[in-house]
């Protein structure tokens, strides 16, 4: 008997060491483990011990992690990407798709109906987690703002960092992109925020802005002085091609060793400026401003995004259906600012806009419209200052 019971001892020890071996040699590399798959989380293999694990346990997530198959740590809206739902993450014919072997999320304008709750930081739009370096692909645009705590973000502050390669418009009530190092790489980017402390906040290392980008905007909408269109830590460092342009502000400061940028009002105060806009140089520019934004070839057929001004530079005509002007043209030489400001002689407008003048960072408009030597047609009896 006691032969039998050594031999089923034996055995059992030769299987444990089989299995652990097998287990070892499957072991992916925990600084690059973008997914668990039950066995291993983020950065080790003991899930108690792993700061995203810790986010999603909190979150009520932890049963994510009993699921078959494997689950990444992203999030598309409301939805976790799994080996499962990777080709088609929202089921709706593969506007949003997975790569993990290089981590590159690929857009093809996806309705995103719905956010992420994490029930421990917030509510997310487009959420990556624990060391993932993700890119961006395709296109992506918003046609009205979501309520969501952060847009797009590395939640868990683990170095994970983004990288956008496409066309992408994000409209948020808060604020909008939050990753360690953050590459704008090409393609162009509208970031709009309503109600944020910021539209991007890079806190890593870099925030980099390519050649190959066409147009860059962010903009943050808040009467708080401490408000920043862009933010980055203070080691952040800033690495803007010079094949772009710094549109908006028209009176700026700003330092490659900051991410911020500063608007130097008319009184001379600096402030953080709330509406940043890159351009690349090759885009033809027209000495057109409505606001603080300058018209250029981008722009020019819809020039807010919302349908309701353009310009005509064959004509010289500006076509208005009562849009939203924010923001001034700024002349601190002469120490005044306009709502709109032409240096193109014989200019027409037409259409509709009622202003009412409100303060802007801190200035009153001097003047609804002016013409540097120039000559303006109102082709409209609705256009009207009150």
């Amino acid at each position: 008997m006691k032969r039998i019971i050594s031999v089923i001892l034996a055995l059992v020890m030769m299987l444990c060491v089989i299995s652990f071996a097998a287990f070892a040699e499957d072991t992916p590399d925990a600084a690059n483990t973008i997914a668990d798959d039950n066995t291993t989380v983020g950065k080790g293999l003991d899930p108690s011990a792993d700061d995203a694990y810790a986010d999603l346990a909190a979150s009520g997530a932890e049963e994510d992690l009993a699921e078959s198959g494997t689950n990444y740590y992203l999030w598309v809206g409301n939805t976790r990407v799994t080996d499962d739902n990777k080709n088609d993450i929202l089921n709706d014919g593969g506007r949003a798709k997975f790569n993990p072997a290089t981590s590159t999320l690929t857009l093809y304008e996806p309705t995103i109906s719905d956010v992420y709750h994490d029930g421990y930081f917030g509510n997310y739009l487009i959420a990556f987690v624990d060391y993932m370096n993700l890119t961006i692909k395709g296109s992506y645009h918003m046609s009205s703002p979501v309520d969501a705590t952060v847009g797009l973000i590395n939640s868990t502050g683990n170095n994970g960092n983004l990288t956008l390669d496409g066309d992408f418009s994000f409209l948020l009530k808060n604020h909008c992109v939050y990753a360690s190092d953050i590459r704008i790489k090409s393609g162009s980017l509208y970031v709009k925020s309503d109600g944020g402390s910021y539209a991007l906040y890079a806190w890593g290392d870099t925030f980099t802005i390519d050649s190959a980008v066409t147009h860059a905007e962010f903009i943050v909408n808040s009467d708080d002085e401490n408000t920043s269109a862009l933010k980055g830590n203070v080691s952040t460092v800033s690495e803007i091609s010079s094949d772009l342009d710094l549109l908006t502000p028209r009176n700026y400061v700003r330092s490659n060793a900051y991410v911020e940028v500063g608007e130097v009002l008319p009184s001379g105060e600096t402030v953080n400026a709330k509406h940043v806009v890159f351009e690349n140089k090759s885009i033809p520019k027209y000495s057109v401003w409505l606001g603080d934004t300058r018209v250029t070839d981008y722009n020019k057929d819809d020039i807010f995004g919302d349908g309701r001004a353009s310009y005509n530079p064959d004509m010289c005509e500006l076509s208005l259906d009562e849009p939203e002007i924010n923001g001034y043209y700024a002349d601190n030489n002469a120490g005044k600012t306009y709502q709109i400001y032409s240096e193109t002689a014989l200019m027409l407008i037409d259409g509709s806009y009622h202003m009412t003048q409100t303060p802007a960072q801190g200035e009153m408009t001097d003047y609804a419209v002016r013409g540097n030597n120039v000559h303006f047609t109102v082709n409209s009896s609705s256009i009207a200052v009150s």
